[in-house]
């Protein structure tokens, strides 16, 4: 069974909001996450790994390496410290930052089954269950992944 999560209306089109100031802040600093293919518009995992395959097969001659990673429970498990942190290196604007902090501390949530309540339980980690921000929010946090990636490889080969 899998669970539901009640967010109220007006919570949904708040997330919208600030989703849509996100997403400008993002297009204004230059802030595009190629190497990712989650919740981008018009963009599916099989027509980016077909991109992928395209693009090490028009490199004749020259070594491909491409890394896929699969994030098992990634928006349950998100610390948020450290998705702040990120934000913050990225120049989002202090409004945006407090507001998504303010969102993200401090949440709990209960299980109703019927007529019966379990006790209140605080969250520490994650994104709320059925946000519109959870994607772009997890998407910004690994931003800096593929430079790591890149850093690692590239020494790697000096090393060869």
């Amino acid at each position: 069974m899998r669970p539901i999560s009640l967010l109220p209306n007006i919570s949904k089109w708040f997330e919208r909001i600030v989703h849509e100031r996100i997403m400008k802040w993002r297009e204004r600093k230059g802030i595009y996450i190629d190497e990712q293919s989650p919740g981008r518009r018009l963009q599916t995992k099989i027509l980016s790994l077909c991109e992928d395959l395209r693009l090490t097969t028009a490199a004749c001659n020259r070594p491909a390496l491409v890394i896929f990673v699969d994030f098992l429970s990634a928006f349950d498990k998100l610390w948020y410290p450290a998705l702040i942190k990120h934000l913050y290196e990225l120049d989002m604007p202090r409004d945006l930052l407090k507001w998504i902090y303010g969102w993200l501390q401090d949440r709990s949530f209960s299980i109703h089954y019927g007529d019966i309540m379990s006790r209140v339980i605080r969250m520490h980690v994650g994104t709320p269950q059925g946000s519109v921000l959870a994607a772009t929010l997890f998407r910004l946090h690994l931003h800096f992944l593929p430079q790591c990636f890149f850093q690692a490889i590239s020494h790697l080969l000096q090393m060869i």
